[in-house]
């Protein structure tokens, strides 16, 4: 046993300098791979101003600049961060609407709606993210409401729920930013125009 011990340690100590770039190559192909993959990964949007300009630039670039929404809710949970839900179409006419989530930095494609209408124009239930609805503003209000709250007395307030509201029976001119922030066991609610001015404020 001694001799076979030694034999493989002579095998060992005298490995042909391939071994040694075959090792190196693996190595690198390893490092390569986890990088990719990191890079790959995307963190969650940010409850920040720059955090509402990357979820409007990637809504912009995955759904396209002439596409129409409803139903946009962004939710704030402590475990995994921001969660969006929203139905979405490229044709309004088509009276078809997909429903997206992203949660966990991916997005997912979870449901197909189809649209009735007895009477008017569709576009006029819907709302357009480029020339309608600006989610930056959006993320400059939800900072607002946490300055405000905290003027009022309340210690770290967190924003749960933020909605874009549909348009109420086709009147754009009724459509909110509804922003929902919670502390000391307290919900407190801002709704916004969406020219940014106050409409209504209540505490539950």
């Amino acid at each position: 046993m001694a001799y076979i011990h030694r034999y493989f340690n002579t095998l060992e100590n005298k490995r042909h300098p391939i071994f040694n770039n075959i090792q190196l190559k693996f190595i690198f192909i390893y490092l390569c791979i986890v990088v990719i993959i990191t890079s790959c990964e995307k963190d969650s949007y940010r409850n920040s101003i720059s955090g509402f300009q990357e979820i409007e630039k990637d809504l912009l670039e995955k759904f396209g600049e002439k596409s129409y929404y409803t139903d946009v809710t962004i939710l704030q949970h402590p475990e995994y961060g921001m969660e969006i839900n929203l139905l979405v179409t490229d044709n309004p006419y088509s009276f078809a609407m997909e429903g997206w989530n992203y949660k966990n930095g991916d997005w997912q494609m979870v449901s197909e709606v189809q649209l009735e209408l007895g009477k008017g124009n569709i576009e006029n239930y819907m709302y357009n993210l480029h020339s309608e609805v600006n989610i930056v503003k959006l993320g400059f209000l939800v900072n607002l409401c946490i300055e405000r709250t905290k003027e009022d007395g309340f210690k770290n307030p967190i924003p749960t729920k933020i909605s874009i509201t549909s348009p109420n029976k086709g009147d754009k001119s009724r459509m909110n930013y509804v922003i929902r922030l919670e502390a000391n066991n307290k919900k407190i609610s801002y709704i916004y125009s969406l020219e940014g001015d106050l409409i209504d404020k209540y505490v539950l």
